[in-house]
């Protein structure tokens, strides 16, 4: 991956406004692992949560905003992951671009822009 983002970053200098996305999708074991640090055991895990998960495999990341204990851990594992990936793809980038401003951002959709373009527009 990392020629990747060498070769995407080298074939946009000089081009602004290019854009390359690369989406990766964190694995489900690496959330088990990141979990089995945290609480060193399922039975702590179990606590923390009030759940009684049989093994690690069992554990579903949160689909939605349900309990607040499994929620908190499954959103600051992928903070956590992703604040890794963007150090991953910055320093990738600075390698063959050392000069330009580097952005990044993570908006949903619609972007604030369009939002406050909206309201002040009324």
């Amino acid at each position: 991956m990392s020629r990747t983002l060498s070769r995407l970053a080298a074939q946009s200098l000089g081009r602004p406004r290019r854009n390359a996305f690369l989406l990766l999708r964190p694995p489900i074991a690496a959330f088990y692992k990141w979990l089995q640090k945290k609480y060193g055991s399922l039975n702590a895990l179990n606590d923390a949560w009030t759940r009684r998960h049989p093994n690690w495999e069992a554990i579903d990341p949160p689909r939605s905003h349900g309990t607040y204990a499994d929620w908190i851990d499954w959103r600051r594992f992928m903070i956590e992951r992703e604040t890794g990936e963007m150090k991953f793809r910055v320093e990738t980038a600075r390698s063959v671009d050392p000069v330009h401003v580097m952005e990044a951002h993570g908006a949903h959709d619609p972007p604030i822009v369009v939002l406050v373009a909206a309201s002040t527009a009324a």
